[in-house]
C-alpha cells in the first residue's frame, strides 16, 4: 500500500511538472491526496503497533 501511494505521488508530481493548465492542477491535487493518504496510513499503522505494557508493582 505504501509503495503504491509513494509511486503514484511521484508520478503525479512528475506529470504536474510536464503539463499546464487544468491537467497540472488535477495532478497536483491528486498528488496531495496521495501524500495525505500515505500519512494517514502511516499514523494508523504506528498507532496499532503501540503496545501498552503493565507496570511492575
Amino acid at each position: 500500500m505504501k509503495l503504491i501511494l509513494t509511486i503514484g505521488a511521484v508520478l503525479l508530481i512528475a506529470t504536474a511538472t510536464q503539463v499546464e493548465g487544468l491537467y497540472r492542477s488535477l495532478a497536483e491535487l491528486s498528488a496531495f491526496l496521495f501524500v495525505a493518504a500515505l500519512v494517514t496510513h502511516y499514523r494508523k499503522e504506528k498507532r496499532e503497533k503501540r503496545c501498552i505494557e503493565p507496570e511492575e508493582l
